[in-house]
């Protein structure tokens, strides 16, 4: 199909309210009747107009039809509903990846999550060990700094003294 005039009939369409088919729009547009008739019966089929009234020329433009002018036409269009198929087509080959690899070692989750639960449990516990033996050095280290300063104190009062 011609992406030109599908592209004018769409931005016809979009820019009247009220869209009347009629005979001027197809010498306008260049196309013959029956091309133009095929376009407009292939955008109706798809959801990107609609016709309300089978025998009533008026057409008014969908959500789909809307986008496709947003996009830029109907090449761009295609060509980022091509790029959707592709992330989708790969998606679904990741997501068959990941299935295959959850039946084949899944059965090792729950072995492989308690292991590295008691790791977790058992680090905490060593961390808090390493930190109550820290403290309890730092403590004598203070102890043995208190016995100096004693010393040094008394010291010094008694050379004060004589």
């Amino acid at each position: 199909m011609d992406e030109k005039l599908i592209d004018a009939i769409l931005n016809d369409i979009y820019n009247n309210s009220e869209y009347i088919l009629e005979e001027s729009d197809i010498v306008r547009n260049d196309a013959t009747q029956i091309q133009y008739r095929e376009i407009v019966s292939f955008l109706c089929e798809n959801a990107f107009i609609r016709q309300p009234f089978k025998n009533h020329g008026k057409l008014t433009i969908l959500e789909k039809g809307n986008e496709v002018i947003r996009s830029g036409g109907w090449k761009k269009y295609l060509d980022i509903e091509q790029q959707a198929k592709e992330r989708n087509t790969q998606k679904a080959i990741y997501d068959a990846r990941i299935s295959k690899f959850q039946a084949t070692y899944g059965k090792y989750s729950l072995p492989i999550s308690a292991i590295a639960l008691l790791v977790a449990i058992g680090s905490l516990i060593v961390g808090i060990l390493m930190y109550q033996s820290r403290i309890k050095e730092l403590e004598m280290k203070q102890e043995v700094l208190e016995r100096k300063i004693y010393k040094i104190d008394s010291v010094k009062t008694i050379s004060k003294q004589k």
